[in-house]
């Protein structure tokens, strides 16, 4: 781990590994996602479809705000806290980032659990919808421990574990919904219930990862007993989280939004074919942001803790280069052959 952060390695030989490693994971857990949606699109009504990846939004956008942006924070300190020797200020950082998500993600899942009934008859106009949300209720209480888990491996740009562990999980709900498929016992709560199984699978995966490679690192690391000084180190925390809130994470926010709008207003039918659009264009965004969450960001906080000014310039050019050829290729590509896409995803 501290060989990867500390080592000066050429910038291109770093790209090239890790971006391999990113993209082999992608071209195998990609198609999961959407192998899952063809059989869900072929086996449920779309008002289910709409209803599930409706209350999917919903968890999605709470877990936005669950953490309160601390795991992008994280991405941004440790880094520069590791090259800097400043390893007790990233034992309290991740520290306090697990209680206060730990914290928030209980209060969210206990509302969730407990309005359920209320949120399947206002929000989603459909009583089956209030077991959806109570299963959905534990997905999220579980997916907190793998997205601080997630979070200390992107940090130290550990993008094979990141990977495997994903594929894994992805691999794992294929292979159960495929079971029920074959049984015919594919629906919503039997969907619902695989993603708890293997999002439980997903924390022992993570977890037993986290205690081999980084626990022991974790527990020689004595904090500060500086009141005054973790105070201002927590106030650096917590003051780039505020930022992280107001830039990167809108774009989140505002496409579940819209999903929440579709769902509430229009119905879950509506908000089945809205979600299969969406999908499609997740597809530049599955390949385009994955990079940049997985490996450039905490990159950026390295050669920027290093001052190898350089180096950052060079893997700008190459970004810009690598977005613009990807989101021509992609614009292209949707625009000759969308309804084939469309047919071949989603029937």
């Amino acid at each position: 781990m501290t060989k990867e952060l500390l080592q000066n390695e050429d910038l291109s030989n770093k790209l090239l590994t890790k971006w391999f490693r990113i993209y082999f994971f992608i071209i195998l857990t990609a198609p999961i996602g959407y192998i899952l949606r063809i059989i869900l699109s072929n086996t449920i009504t779309v008002e289910e479809l709409g209803l599930f990846y409706g209350a999917l939004g919903l968890i999605t956008l709470l877990a936005t705000y669950n953490d309160l942006w601390l795991t992008e924070s994280l991405q941004y300190f440790i880094p520069q806290y590791w090259i800097k020797g400043e390893k007790e200020k990233i034992k309290l950082n991740v520290i306090a980032s697990f209680l206060m998500q730990m914290f928030t993600g209980i209060v969210i899942f206990c509302g969730l659990y407990f309005w359920a009934e209320y949120l399947a008859e206002f929000w989603f106009h459909n009583a089956a919808a209030e077991n959806v949300l109570k299963t959905m209720a534990f997905y999220f209480l579980w997916y907190n421990i793998i997205q601080l888990c997630s979070t200390i491996f992107t940090s130290f740009q550990d993008t094979c574990a990141q990977g495997a562990t994903d594929f894994t999980r992805q691999l794992g709900i294929l292979l159960f919904t495929i079971f029920y498929r074959t049984q015919e016992n594919l629906t919503l709560e039997t969907y619902s219930q695989s993603r708890i199984w293997w999002v439980l699978v997903g924390v022992l995966l993570w977890a037993s990862l986290f205690a081999i490679k980084y626990l022991p690192i974790f527990h020689k690391i004595k904090l500060c007993r500086n009141g005054q000084e973790n105070k201002e180190t927590l106030k650096k925390h917590f003051s780039y989280a505020l930022l992280v809130f107001l830039t990167t994470n809108i774009t989140t926010i505002l496409g579940q939004i819209d999903l929440q709008i579709v769902t509430h207003f229009i119905w879950n039918e509506d908000a089945g074919y809205f979600t299969n659009f969406q999908s499609l264009l997740g597809i530049f965004n599955l390949v385009a942001n994955s990079v940049i969450t997985l490996f450039i960001f905490p990159l950026i906080s390295e050669l920027h803790s290093k001052k190898e000014e350089q180096k950052f310039r060079s893997l700008k050019t190459i970004l810009y280069s690598y977005f613009w050829v990807f989101s021509l290729f992609c614009s292209g590509l949707f625009f000759l052959f969308w309804k084939e896409f469309a047919i071949l995803l989603f029937s």
